[in-house]
């Protein structure tokens, strides 16, 4: 307050024109010892600055997946806490304001599936208190919230929508006035891994691309060619998302020549989660015709698609009338547009040539790839089969249900190769296939008189270890070279005439049956059988290999019909007659010598490993002599003409390092090998050359180091003792 005293009454005051009244007041106050201040808080929200976490409009490319949107899906259920997976988790949630706040976040991208409630994170924070809490997602929606149907997307996600609220409570409360200031709320999200069970979303995705040979097709099946055949592949999908599949199936011939059938196809896509769609893709002479199941049980397809065959483009018919050798499928498949990936979906296929098919054809020939391993007989079984089956009698029924005739033969062979015929460019491609230089030439022998030790241009002891084992009539495939080398022999054991159907169907019929097809099969009994060279062949030493070769007669023109119905039945019986002393009595031993056994060339001083092989029961543990001798052919028992390599009995180990520094040039070094007791000897096929490494000739000719004699000694059979 203030107060203004009055002048006295006979004072005079004057008060200029425009004069003001002033006044000057100065108000101080001092508060002492004050520590808070009591305030009254009404509701507020606070201001929140969350930036929203957005996906990029570009495509992400992931290990050969683009993906251009991402729509939605669920997680994925009984998923585990450690490690820690489909987990939100609200961390360090904290208030350091002077009074209380409610705190609420909304995943608004997080659906629970059966209530359609929202994730969502609630507390209310006292000043100074701490809030942290973890909640599972598994089972969960993924979802737009901003779409009009999340349930079927149209609008791909840009970023997760995340609505925190913070928010003051009415209350009064005491706030210090302790001069402090930085009040703050904070909060921390933590997201673990995440597993759905599916996902919507717009790929381009391809699989790894596949690559299936189909090797091993025989081969001879040149001059057939087909009136129709189809290849079918059947495609199954449960991933719901547009796949497609390109094909392309290439044949090779054994001439170079290939044939390429492409096939590009989209897979039928399920409609509901779990079901299955089919996809059926028939390749035949028309093209390529496509239908496509929603559903794979259903009756009819729901899209029917053919692509016709042009003049530009093969066909499933010209790639199998090329005769393939090999035939190789590529296969690609990815996805492409919008869908869902669900955990635990698949695809996959399977494909099929449809039989029974018509043909024309010429006389066919060919071999199974893969032969028949035969193991070398043991000893005492050899040694029977050889002194006591005199002849061995094939008897056989043959009930031939193709509709065509042939014969079916029965070859054995020292190695797994087996030409297919004997004409010259047959045994060029053999040439090639075994990685021989094209200079070289395989060529067939069937004669045993050019077989012999004796002829300069041919070394026979690659194959046999004596000439008595060469065969009139077997095919010995020759090796060209300096000189020429017997590679191995290819011979027939067994033949059966397969008869002509006794009839076809004839044309005009209605189906079943088909016209071409056989009505009545042939019918015959043939009798085939093995002589003791035969038998001797089979079960000479070393593995052998058995095959196949079939040949079926032309058709003349005409159309037969091969189907699943078509059969050949072969029944028999086989007939030995036997040598009963052969039969019963025990194999003797055997030493036979397998390097060097004649026609190989060698100088003075050159150290060669002498080899031979020990048959029977007591041989291998008896001791062993080394001789040798420069006659004309000289007799195996007769003692007095060898002279010792080794000097004494050596152990047995089949092998010995014979050193050719005491040799003499000859023109006719034989070896022979003896048990010590010498009553079990054998002596090389031929005689061996030795020179002083001057340009000489010896052995009658054999012009310089033989051909495979040191690298591929091919055992033959042969028994040697002094007594024989």
């Amino acid at each position: 307050g203030f107060t203004l005293e009055r002048v006295g009454e006979s004072d005079t005051v004057t008060i200029a024109p425009n004069t003001n009244l002033d006044m000057v007041l100065e108000i101080g106050i001092s508060i002492q010892n004050l520590d808070d201040a009591r305030v009254d808080v009404n509701e507020y929200i606070l201001p929140t600055d969350l930036d929203p976490i957005e996906f990029s409009n570009a495509a992400y490319s992931a290990e050969d997946c683009e993906v251009s949107g991402v729509y939605g899906g669920t997680f994925q259920s009984g998923t585990p806490d450690v490690p820690k997976t489909n987990i939100i988790g609200m961390s360090n949630v904290r208030n350091t304001y002077p009074f209380s706040l409610d705190f609420e976040i909304k995943f608004k991208n997080f659906v629970n599936t059966s209530t359609g409630d929202t994730l969502t994170f609630a507390q209310t924070l006292t000043s100074g208190s701490v809030y942290e809490e973890e909640k599972k997602l598994d089972g969960m929606s993924f979802i737009n919230p901003d779409d009009p149907d999340p349930n079927n997307p149209t609008i791909p996600l840009e970023s997760f929508i995340v609505e925190p609220v913070i928010k003051t409570i009415q209350d009064t409360v005491d706030i210090p006035l302790d001069g402090e200031d930085g009040w703050i709320f904070s909060l921390g999200v933590d997201v673990s891994d995440l597993d759905f069970s599916s996902l919507k979303a717009d790929l381009d995705c391809s699989f790894p691309p596949q690559t299936q040979e189909i090797a091993g097709v025989p081969t001879g099946f040149e001059g057939m060619s087909f009136g129709e055949v189809i290849l079918q592949f059947t495609m199954y999908n449960q991933i719901k998302l547009p796949l497609y599949m390109d094909l392309t199936v290439k044949g090779y011939s054994t001439t170079g020549d290939s044939v390429r059938v492409f096939v590009n196809a989209d897979l039928g896509v399920p409609q509901f989660t779990g079901d299955t769609a089919k996809t059926f893709i028939q390749l035949s002479s028309i093209g390529t015709v496509v239908n496509t199941y929603t559903s794979a049980s259903d009756p009819e397809p729901s899209v029917s698609d053919t692509i016709f065959a042009t003049d530009t483009t093969n066909t499933i018919l010209d790639l199998l009338t090329l005769n393939p050798s090999e035939i190789v499928v590529d296969a690609n498949a990815g996805i492409r547009g919008f869908g869902a990936l669900e955990d635990n979906a698949k695809f996959w296929g399977e494909y099929y040539l449809l039989a029974p098919f018509s043909v024309r054809m010429d006389t066919m020939i060919f071999i199974p790839v893969n032969s028949t391993a035969l193991d070398e007989f043991p000893h005492d079984t050899r040694s029977r089969m050889r002194n006591a089956i005199q002849e061995l009698t094939m008897t056989s029924r043959i009930i031939n249900g193709l509709p065509v005739g042939g014969e079916l033969a029965i070859l054995l062979s020292n190695r797994d190769v087996f030409p297919l015929d004997r004409k010259l460019e047959t045994l060029e491609m053999m040439r090639d296939s075994l990685g021989w230089p094209s200079t070289d030439e395989l060529y067939i022998v069937n004669s045993c008189s050019t077989l012999t030790p004796s002829n300069p241009d041919m070394y026979i002891f690659s194959l046999m270890n004596d000439s008595s084992e060469c065969v009139d009539g077997v095919a010995y495939l020759i090796r060209s070279g300096n000189p020429d080398s017997v590679f191995s022999f290819v011979d027939t054991l067994f033949k059966i005439i397969l008869p002509d159907p006794v009839s076809l169907v004839p044309e005009g019929t209605d189906p079943p049956p088909t016209p071409g097809m056989v009505d009545v099969p042939g019918d015959t009994v043939a009798i085939t059988g093995l002589d003791t060279n035969r038998v001797a062949l089979l079960t000479s030493l070393g593995d052998k290999f058995i095959t196949t070769r079939t040949q079926l007669n032309g058709t003349e023109g005409n159309v037969v019909f091969f189907s699943m119905r078509d059969t050949l039945e072969i029944k028999s019986f086989m007939t030995f007659e036997l040598q009963s002393s052969g039969l019963f009595e025990s194999s003797e031993d055997e030493l036979i010598i397998t390097f060097p056994n004649g026609g190989e060339e060698f100088q003075i001083g050159e150290t060669v490993t002498v080899t031979w092989r020990s048959l029977g029961e007591n041989i291998g543990s008896s001791n062993v002599k080394l001789f040798s001798s420069t006659g004309s052919n000289p007799d195996v028992s007769e003692n007095e003409i060898w002279t010792s390599i080794t000097e004494e009995s050596i152990e047995n180990t089949d092998s010995y390092v014979w050193n050719l520094e005491s040799a003499d040039v000859s023109d006719s070094l034989w070896l022979r090998i003896c048990n010590e007791s010498e009553t079990v000897c054998d002596r090389s096929g031929y005689f061996i050359g030795v020179t002083n490494g001057g340009n000489q000739n010896p052995g009658g000719g054999l012009a310089g180091q033989m051909t495979n004699s040191h690298s591929i000694p091919i055992y033959g059979s042969r028994k040697n003792d002094k007594n024989k």
